[in-house]
């Protein structure tokens, strides 16, 4: 039997394994792949990724604080608005009241005198046996019936502790 190389004229050589081309690039680090399950990002790390995030987190931290500062703001500005107004109109309704009450005395024929302030009236301080104010009248009645009571009982009692009848 003939060798197959002196039939066919030339020796066989060997296969070079063709180098594959890769089917896809990597999106995010460039890479050239075929098979993205073999395929793993590599280099660079994160550092510039994670800086670029805490500088926007500050960014919007410190946007968040000035927006509440201006809100702030608006809100006093507005309460100070409010108590202005509303001293205003109090002023405004107490010179009405004025107003009508000297319209009033003047129809009655008096004059407008100013009004001095109420004296407090204590219906335990009250020596006025003719006090007809009703917390008068029934604290002076209370005490005098509490004191006749009291005397009775209270002397008999005394009376027999000392060991006298």
């Amino acid at each position: 039997m003939t060798p197959w190389r002196a039939v066919t004229g030339r020796a066989r050589q060997p296969r070079k394994p063709k180098r594959q081309r890769a089917l896809f690039t990597c999106g995010r680090c460039g890479k050239s792949y075929s098979s993205p399950l073999g395929h793993a990002c590599s280099g660079g790390g994160d550092f510039a990724r994670r800086g670029k995030a805490q500088k926007a987190a500050k960014a919007r931290a410190d946007a968040k604080r000035k927006r509440q500062a201006e809100a702030d703001q608006r809100r006093q500005a507005e309460r100070a608005r409010i108590a202005k107004v509303r001293a205003a109109e109090q002023e405004k309704a107490r010179k009405r009241v004025a107003a009508a009450r000297q319209a009033t005395l003047a129809k009655a024929g008096r004059p407008a005198a100013p009004r001095a302030p109420r004296q407090a009236h204590d219906y335990r301080a009250c020596r006025d046996a003719d006090c007809q104010r009703p917390p008068c009248e029934a604290y002076q009645e209370g005490l005098a019936e509490g004191h006749e009571t009291g005397y009775e009982s209270g002397f008999d009692a005394g009376m027999a502790a000392a060991g006298r009848s």
